[in-house]
């Protein structure tokens, strides 16, 4: 099946790539930043979340069943568990 191409923006991307490099920059030196660390975990969770709801949204609003655009629009923003 084709997707509709809905283009995410530049502003979500770089929202969670500002929150990827945050991280990043903590975990090269976590002595004393767990709590930091993992309070960046759950905002960058949360803001993925956001992300992938409102891209199955618009894929929905295509047409694209809602199990599938959920499935396509996790496919697209990538795993969470990378930042871990």
């Amino acid at each position: 099946m084709n997707w509709p191409q809905i283009a995410l923006g530049s502003q979500s991307r770089r929202e969670l790539r500002e929150l990827e490099d945050q991280l990043t920059g903590l975990k090269r030196h976590p002595v004393g930043h767990e709590n930091e660390i993992r309070k960046l975990e759950l905002d960058m969770e949360e803001e993925w979340r956001f992300h992938v709801e409102a891209r199955a949204d618009a894929l929905e609003a295509e047409g694209v069943p809602r199990d599938e655009a959920m499935r396509w629009a996790r496919t697209e923003f990538g795993d969470p568990l990378r930042w871990k």
